[in-house]
């Protein structure tokens, strides 16, 4: 039998730690701890090969896409996660990403390495996310649960703890809040 290895909280440091980063505040911070141990739990935080570690690391890009893509509908509050440089901090090569991504892709010829590349772990990062969104349902319990745990993420309603969940679905329902919910449950695919 073989011995995986995880990729660690301690080894996402440096990416969650980039400036400009998706998890710019404490409780996005804690939320991606909080997460990222749901993702361990359903073993997709496990590896055996450099391309087995290059695909969990893509389902970390897709963990802060879901994540930025769900600020962006729910607070008007996202930006484009940058890809390149969450890799690049996380040592992801640029061979896994082209093993992964196969000779048959459909690429642009004329455009530059840097930019096949971009275009390459967005489009493997959007790849995973179903994979991502079913063992955080699965982890939270369900769709609702899930809204619940990224709508508490937001530094202004982190001191919400003293509401109940139920209120927090079924109250104040503004647009954004329910355009947000919708979002999850037809997939968390790429808002933009």
């Amino acid at each position: 039998m073989s011995d995986f290895e995880k990729l660690t909280l301690d080894e996402l440091q440096p990416a969650l730690h980039l400036s400009h980063s998706v998890w710019d505040e404490e409780e996005k911070k804690e939320w991606a701890k909080k997460v990222w141990g749901i993702l361990s739990q359903a073993k997709l935080t496990q590896y055996e090969t450099g391309v087995e570690r290059a695909e969990v690391i893509l389902r970390f890009l897709a963990l802060t896409g879901i994540f930025a893509d769900f600020y962006e509908i729910a607070f008007l509050d996202g930006f484009e996660p940058e890809y390149t440089e969450l890799a690049e901090s996380l040592d992801l090569s640029p061979l896994r990403v082209g093993q992964l991504i196969g000779r048959d892709a459909d690429c642009d010829e004329g455009q530059e390495d840097s930019e096949l590349y971009s275009n390459a772990l967005r489009y493997l990062a959007n790849e995973a996310r179903a994979e991502v969104r079913r063992a955080l349902i699965n982890g939270f319990g369900s769709a609702s649960q899930l809204f619940i745990s990224l709508w508490r993420a937001n530094h202004y309603y982190a001191d919400e703890e003293l509401v109940p969940d139920d209120d927090i679905v079924s109250n104040d329902l503004t647009p954004e809040k329910h355009i947000a919910y919708e979002w999850i449950i037809g997939g968390c695919h790429p808002y933009s």
